[in-house]
């Protein structure tokens, strides 16, 4: 526990209750602050690669080395961006809405009233329809709060339009209600349509929705658009003031995700000071209203509305303590059937059922005298977990004989029986309950897992006790931390023959397609009970009608950035988490929307009371903000909006990061040289930055925007854009779930080996997640293109893929192609043609895709040796880092030790690294750092011409003294050091600077390739750019040209052993 927090422990004293331990942090001194991270040298001469082939040596005498001065391939130029490219104004920068007349100006068009639905007027929020639309008129900006099930985001966007269009002002109005995830635009977006539609019969495109690869709205017609906080923001990007919009409403605005964040600061230092007429509502049912309001002032008034009265039917509260208790109660003495289709029909009579008598193993704890165990193993846990304290009257009574239950009960007051039955049961046998199963789990480490066994009994229990209604009506939602906990829940299930035929199980997951997602709000088959796995995605503005039953676990996985592995790479910590308080009751608030429900909290009431948080920390203090910091100085550049500085735009946040957060973002941006770090322009953008902040406004995270950005400089563009793609944080398309067979396993490991081995050149099988990835992708394309929809689903199950997933990445690649055409990214303007084939693959075509790799994806890297001590990879930190299970990147076959391991050392310390590879990205786990999707590089030019900065390259003469039969002798060796940590020795003074020198020149012409794109783009550029770039250009292809074929002519080297 104290290294998971990075903390020094030390036990001492004596057995029992005299041990301690004492736990600290650790205190930096000198010593440590002087320790090099620089490894032992690597040879890098003709006994390791292939040196200076003859295509090298020509490029060499073409463009020979400077006797003395600058270099004049080497010049780039890295100033700041001083202008935008024209062609991105005038194409990507067109507002997609026409700006809307001033409020008031417009032409008053007809007087349209709607009468709403009588369904809707029953809502507790209309109740406070004419108080609302007031404050609205009155104020720019207003804060609402209402219960869960209040009617809120349904109806207010509805009361807004409905009271526009009464007064003949639909020409002026246009409605955007964003939401924190997609599944909850989609869902309202259909329901008010449903309503409208209904009750109007008009224009079908009034009510719309808006997600990153899904809209279903006419920027015309449109008066009410349902859409994600990214969406908008995208959108203000080329309206940013947002003058095709009248009303924007921020939904859930207390899931404060950085997309939030970042707007309320938007609204507030800029859009409302030069938009009077534009009108903001912030709304959630467990928003700080307060402080939202108190954010907002002095410069708005900001008035706050309370609304009172939430979900139409009441709600049964459980925690973990009543649930045990029921558990154990229901074992003993069964609870009535409860079934709103008997009432009425059967009330007064009996209803009959054998309960089915427990088997008895006749064993009994000799620790605590607990008995009626089923069988050995649950005897054999229980002795593993127990603490030898008697057990309560509870679990100590015995089994009763069948007998007869009671009549069936309405479930409206399925709630009170429950109560009724929980009374029964005294305190103090619900406290030694709860205190022996969390002393199990205390002692199972289970704490921040999920207790599976736990949640089968429950679910036994609703089924048995809560039979389903004749119209079907009783799903129930469950709430879980993540994918893998929701993966291994259905699978359980499906492979049950004892819930496979009663459960229509639905999932609802950010990796889920909108389609897949839609599965949740269908009716179930007859006769089968509908059952939601979902994560927090389900907490807020979603209704599902037949929800009776909600169970809470209480936890979620949430990421968030532990610290920098070097200049510019993150490590990523996904833990399981408690949520807060406020979380618990959105969760609770899923059910009672259409009839009574229950809500059964997996956890105590102490833990809810005591311990768990009133509300989760904002994402902006727990992830990198180099996507944000690149989208303000974007702001900055175009002059969209008035902003000064961009670290005082961040601290303009509700809760703001910290300083040293923000300078760590800037620094690590100007490090990636996407800002300059000099001069009185510093921390400007620069045209790499220009490029990368562009891509990222698509969704692309920063490092992978400088992957396509490399790709299309090696002419490998379209294959790294589809790998990007497959990393985008959707699902792995190849079928992967917790708690998977061997058998399974190995299936999906044949596939994946065999997409590398038939997409790799001859004797060349690449070690490559991400090789494996992109051929899966092609390969599904190509099948997509020529096959039938059952051809397509044959493919994807003979080779273990995922087709809804991969069908979601096709949408987009398709979005993103779109995107990147529109910044001059296209195969069409690559510096180099398209090298990379489909197929046969040869080496001269996979060698541009490892070169772009790389050099896209470092720093992320990581080494090993092959006579290492462990099976780990190492980081620049010396922290040993495990590569993700699933992953094709093998460990080295065991070879000769290369170097003696001296007493108490570690072997993985000694020598220079024997293989490299770089990965996706890094996560923290409870106990090791994983690295997900990694690429062995099979070729040390990989590491010696393309990893590293430029600007912190050196070339180092060491002197030596050896000693021989002759004496001492003078020796000297010239190192190659990359980042002050990547070490290569070179024969001769002549060989270091000329592989120095070639990295320059790579670097510069990589700038001079953005210049080009940027220069294209404008009226007129291209000519421009020709006529003074001709030279340039005919040696940057000449230097790439010269670079790939080295680079194959050392891969063919190895292929030969």
């Amino acid at each position: 526990m104290a290294q998971k927090f990075g903390l020094f422990s030390k036990s001492s004293g004596k057995k029992g209750a005299g041990r301690f331990i004492h736990v600290a942090k650790v205190k930096k001194n000198a010593a440590m602050q002087e320790v090099s991270l620089r490894l032992p040298a690597a040879p890098l001469d003709g006994t390791t690669v292939e040196w200076f082939p003859p295509v090298v040596r020509d490029y060499m005498n073409q463009y020979p080395a400077p006797a003395e001065g600058l270099d004049p391939w080497s010049t780039r130029d890295l100033s700041p961006l001083a202008s935008v490219p024209k062609r991105h104004q005038g194409r990507s920068g067109t507002p997609l809405f026409k700006p809307l007349p001033a409020r008031g100006k417009g032409h008053v068009g007809a007087k349209t009233v709607r009468t709403p639905p009588v369904e809707a007027t029953r809502l507790p929020v209309y109740d406070y329809r004419e108080q609302i639309l007031e404050l609205v008129e009155r104020n720019q900006l207003v804060v609402l709060s209402g219960d869960t099930g209040c009617g809120k985001s349904t109806q207010i966007p509805q009361f807004l339009l409905d009271d526009a269009l009464a007064r003949g002002r639909g020409d002026e109005t246009r409605i955007i209600c964003t939401q924190p995830r997609r599944i909850s635009a989609i869902s309202l977006a259909e329901r008010v349509a449903r309503e409208r539609s209904g009750s109007r019969g008009e224009d079908t495109k009034e009510v719309g929705h808006a997600i990153r690869f899904d809209a279903s709205f006419d920027a015309k017609r449109s008066k009410l658009i349902f859409c994600t906080t990214g969406t908008l923001l995208k959108w203000l990007n080329n309206d940013p003031l947002a003058r095709g919009f009248s009303h924007i409403i921020l939904d859930e605005v207390h899931e404060r995700d950085q997309f939030t964040d970042f707007l309320l600061i938007l609204i507030k230092t800029s859009i409302l000071k030069q938009r009077p007429d534009l009108k903001v509502i912030l709304m959630s049912a467990t928003i700080q209203v307060e402080k939202f309001s108190q954010y907002f002032q002095p410069d708005f008034a900001a008035p706050f509305l309370q609304m009172v009265g939430g979900t139409n039917f009441p709600v049964t509260t459980l925690f973990l303590e009543d649930i045990l208790a029921l558990l154990e109660s229901d074992r003993n003495s069964p609870l009535p059937i409860m079934d709103d289709s008997r009432v009425g029909r059967i009330e007064g009579s009996t209803y009959s059922l054998v309960r089915e008598v427990a088997t008895d193993s006749g064993l009994e704890c000799p620790l605590c005298g607990g008995a009626g165990f089923a069988n050995e193993e649950a005897f054999g846990m229980h002795v593993a977990t127990c603490f030898g304290e008697p057990s309560s009257d509870l679990i100590r009574m015995p089994t009763p004989e069948p007998e007869l239950l009671p009549t069936a009960v309405p479930v409206a007051a399925m709630g009170d029986v429950l109560q009724a039955a929980l009374s029964e049961i005294d305190d103090s046998s619900k406290e030694a309950l709860l205190s022996n199963y969390m002393k199990q789990q205390d002692a199972l480490r289970q704490d921040q897992a999920v207790d599976y066994d736990l949640l089968l009994q429950l679910l036994f229990l609703i089924k048995r006790t809560f039979p389903l209604d004749d119209d079907g009506k009783g799903a129930i939602l469950v709430f879980l931390p993540g994918w893998e906990e929701i993966s291994f829940m259905e699978r359980a299930l499906f492979n049950s023959p004892a819930t496979s035929a009663i459960y229509e199980i639905a999932l609802l997951h950010s990796r889920l397609s909108a389609q897949e997602q839609r599965r949740a709000f269908m009716t179930p088959p007859h006769g089968k009970r509908k059952l939601v796995l979902a994560t927090n995605i389900a907490e807020t503005s979603l209704t599902i009608e037949d929800v009776v039953f909600v169970v809470d676990c209480g936890k979620s996985k949430q990421a968030h950035a532990l610290a920098a592995t070097s200049s510019s790479s993150f490590v990523m910590g996904l833990q399981t988490t408690w949520v807060a308080r406020a979380n618990c009751v959105q969760r609770t608030g899923r059910a009672g929307r259409v009839r009574a429900g229950i809500c059964f909290r997996l956890f105590s009431k102490a833990r809810y009371e005591n311990a768990m948080k009133e509300f989760m920390l904002p994402e902006l203090l727990t992830t990198p903000l180099e996507e944000l910091l690149l989208q303000i100085k974007l702001l900055q550049l175009e002059k969209k909006l008035h902003i000064r500085d961009a670290k005082e735009f961040l601290l303009e946040a509700m809760d703001a990061p910290s300083e040293t957060a923000i300078d760590a973002s800037l620094q690590r941006l100007e490090d990636m040289r996407a800002l300059a770090s000099s001069g009185k322009s510093h921390q400007a953008l620069t045209l790499l930055g220009w490029h990368l902040g562009h891509i990222c406004t698509g969704g692309v995270a920063v490092q992978m925007a400088k992957l396509l950005l490399w790709g299309h400089t090696f002419g490998c563009f379209d294959a790294i854009l589809q790998t990007t793609c497959t990393l985008s944080g959707y699902r792995d398309p190849f079928i992967s779930f917790l708690g998977m067979s061997p058998e399974e396993q190995r299936q999906v490991d044949a596939s994946k080996k065999a997409f590398a081995r038939n997409g790799s050149p001859p004797a060349l099988t690449l070690q490559s997640d991400h090789f494996v990835l992109w051929k899966a992708f092609e390969a599904y394309l190509d099948a997509r293109a020529r096959s039938s929809f059952k051809a397509k689903d044959a493919f994807c199950a003979r080779n273990k893929l995922h087709r809804q997933t991969l069908e979601q990445l096709v949408a987009i690649y398709k979005q993103l192609q779109q995107d990147m055409d529109s910044i001059g990214l296209s195969a069409v303007t690559q510096l180099v043609p398209t090298s990379v084939s489909k197929m046969p693959a040869t080496v001269d075509s996979v060698a541009p895709y490892l070169m772009a790799l790389s050099v896209g994806m470092y720093p992320n890297a990581l080494f090993t040796r092959f006579g290492g001590a462990s099976r780990n990879w190492t980081s620049k930190e010396k922290v040993k880092v495990k590569m993700d299970g699933s992953s094709m990147v093998t460990w080295a076959a065991a070879n000769p030790q290369k170097y003696k391991r001296k007493p108490g050392s570690d072997q993985d310390d000694i020598g220079p690294p024997d293989e490299w590879l770089v990965y996706h990205e890094m996560m923290q786990s409870e106990r090791t750092r994983v690295a997900k999707y990694g690429t062995k590089l099979p070729s040390v030019l990989l590491q010696a011409l393309l990893m590293g900065s430029v600007e912190s390259q050196a070339v180092e003469k060491q002197d030596t003294i050896e000693e021989n039969s002759d004496g001492s002798v003078m020796s000297s060796k010239w190192l190659l050091v990359l980042d002050d940590w990547i070490v290569f020795e070179l024969g001769n003074a002549a060989e270091a600077h000329w592989i120095a020198l070639l990295r320059k020149r790579l670097d510069a012409a990589f700038i001079r390739h953005l210049k080009r794109l940027h220069t294209n783009a404008q009226p007129g550029g291209a000519k421009t750019m020709l006529e003074a770039d001709l030279q340039f250009r005919q040696h940057d292809t000449a230097l790439l040209h010269a670079l790939v074929a080295w680079v194959s002519c050392d891969l063919r080297r190895s292929t030969r052993g």
